[in-house]
């Protein structure tokens, strides 16, 4: 996550790991801003390792 808390933006990076009996995927997901999660999320899904990229702002004002 971000250290600079003083302007409410933020950002995550996760690697997450599952055995393939689990979940074995293969693509990549965006998902968009919405009244119930304000932020971005970008997903790649290579086998059993997904990697994640979430960003947002304590300030959006989302409008559906």
């Amino acid at each position: 996550m971000s250290l600079n808390f003083n302007d409410g933006k933020w950002s995550q990076f996760t690697i997450t790991f599952s055995w393939p009996h689990q979940a074995f995927l293969l693509g990549w997901n965006l998902a968009e801003p919405t009244t119930q999660d304000p932020y971005f999320t970008v997903s790649i899904h290579l086998g059993p390792i997904a990697v994640a990229y979430e960003w947002g702002d304590n300030d959006w004002e989302i409008n559906e």
